[in-house]
């Protein structure tokens, strides 16, 4: 066992050194720019790219219909990436035909799910059908055939609007990719700046595509343009690199489970232990502190470019949330203990108390992993928008509000009434601290120093709520609190 882990802590550190290496020397961005509206409305668009040329910018996306019409006067130093509407009518032969004779020009193919309305007055063509994702793949297989340049594949955060393409070649090279609206409702700059900076520096993207503000005229989308290029620097010639870690498919993907669901439920048994001869900070920093280094060690061993760039996803995320939960139950609790639980009579109180903590999991469960906002609080998408105006990341509010000082809370608890069966359920609950932390490093593509400092805020923050509810609890029940 020993070895083992000695064999998985090597591995690890060395995928964070290779990592760092790569973030640090050889991770680029490019800052994409959306002409169609442009074209839309008969600017001279020469000009249009002759002006964000002069600021740097040499990437350009185009719908493919609109590129047809200007590819004769587009070229130069430029690269172009080929947008498809999921719902115009496309001459899928004249888009073949210009793949194969313009290959050297493009950068990227994408595919775009676009809203129906207002679609017929970009329709152009009326010959044709709908271009489907397999016809996407089937673009990338000809222009990978004979194309002598680097092709890259754009993995888009917003995939409800990017679908991603499931294509893989080994001379396809993908990149994490953020889209960049500016046509949203009270869209400041400083709005902007903040969602381009998390994307760059939290999710690890290498494309900013930038859809400029009908509501803005040219000179001012070009001024935010040049701000944002001025603020982090754009790559023009597309020189991406990857890391090579030591992984295996799907084998490390399982070690990784198996620790993430194990390590809790040990430690919550070992906990039981030795509360009574511990001081309640004493236990919770030193589990923190342990998960913490654990996670770290995790995030290193999962490391891997294909995570990074959104071209393979960790499997088994919610597993990890939910099985731990489930098994301390039959983990803490004693056999008296479990059997009082299976024969209890349900009051009307009680279903209603389970419900609400059955809600609860389950909305915990859904937020578990990369998911959209339709899944959080609006108060909460206000309150992380106003965090991150001054600081680059967001702490994890259920560690902070909910988990943390639940663990605090139930192993004073436990300590006070460790014969009562009521601080164990509550402290069965609490394996969510754990939980929560170890799934902060599953997030491979975020760098480890803002796992690491997420994690600790949620500590510090965490206990400090505790400390509260437990100043608040002791006023109520005149009890002396015990640190």
């Amino acid at each position: 066992m020993s070895f083992l882990f000695f064999i998985f802590v090597l591995v690890s550190l060395t995928n964070i050194v290779r990592w760092y290496k790569w973030y640090v020397d050889k991770r680029k961005l490019s800052f994409v720019v959306d002409i169609d509206f442009f074209v839309l409305t008969n600017n001279n668009v020469e000009e249009v790219i002759s002006q964000l040329n002069k600021i740097g910018v040499n990437l350009f996306a185009i719908d493919v219909e609109n590129f047809l019409l200007l590819k004769d006067r587009l070229f130069d130093n430029n690269k172009f990436i080929l947008k498809i509407n999921n719902q115009k009518i496309y001459d899928v032969e004249k888009i073949e035909e210009t793949i194969d004779k313009n290959k050297d020009k493009f950068f990227s193919i994408v595919y775009f799910k676009s809203n129906k309305n207002n679609l017929f007055l970009l329709q152009k063509n009326f010959n044709g059908r709908k271009i489907s994702l397999e016809d996407v793949n089937s673009f990338f297989d000809k222009l990978l055939r004979t194309c002598k340049n680097k092709v890259f594949k754009l993995n888009f955060e917003q995939q409800e609007v990017f679908p991603k393409i499931n294509f893989v070649h080994t001379n396809l090279f993908p990149l994490r990719s953020f889209f960049c609206d500016l046509n949203q409702d009270d869209l400041s700059f400083s709005t902007v700046l903040v969602r381009v900076k998390k994307a760059v520096f939290e999710r690890s993207c290498s494309i900013v595509c930038i859809q400029p503000s009908e509501y803005l005229d040219f000179f001012n989308n070009i001024k935010i343009i040049k701000n944002l290029v001025d603020k982090f620097g754009n790559t023009t010639n597309f020189s991406y690199q990857k890391f090579l870690s030591v992984h295996i498919d799907k084998i490390f993907n399982l070690i990784v489970v198996t620790i993430a669901i194990g390590f809790p439920l040990v430690v919550f048994k070992k906990i039981l232990s030795f509360v009574l001869q511990n001081s309640v900070d004493k236990i919770y920093f030193f589990v923190n502190i342990l998960t913490i280094v654990l996670g770290i060690l995790i995030w290193g061993f999962l490391q891997k470019y294909e995570y990074v760039a959104k071209e393979e996803v960790i499997y088994g995320t919610k597993l990890m949330f939910v099985i731990p939960i489930i098994f301390s139950f039959f983990v803490v609790l004693n056999k008296d203990e479990k059997n009082f639980l299976l024969n209890y009579n349900l009051t009307i109180r009680d279903v209603l108390i389970s419900i609400l903590l059955l809600t609860i999991f389950v909305y915990l469960l859904l937020r578990t992993g990369n998911v959209g906002k339709e899944f959080v609080l609006k108060f909460e998408l206000n309150l992380r928008e106003q965090i991150e105006k001054y600081v680059l990341f967001r702490p994890r509010f259920k560690e902070i509000f909910f988990a943390q000082p639940l663990f605090v809370f139930s192993i004073y608890l436990i300590k006070k009434c460790p014969k009562q069966i009521i601080p164990k359920l509550l402290f069965c609950f609490s394996i969510i601290t754990l939980v929560s932390i170890i799934n902060t490093f599953l997030h491979v593509h975020t760098p480890i120093w803002i796992c690491v400092l997420r994690s600790v805020i949620g500590v510090v923050l965490g206990w400090l709520v505790g400390r509260i509810c437990l100043l608040v609890f002791t006023k109520i029940y005149k009890e002396q609190i015990v640190f």
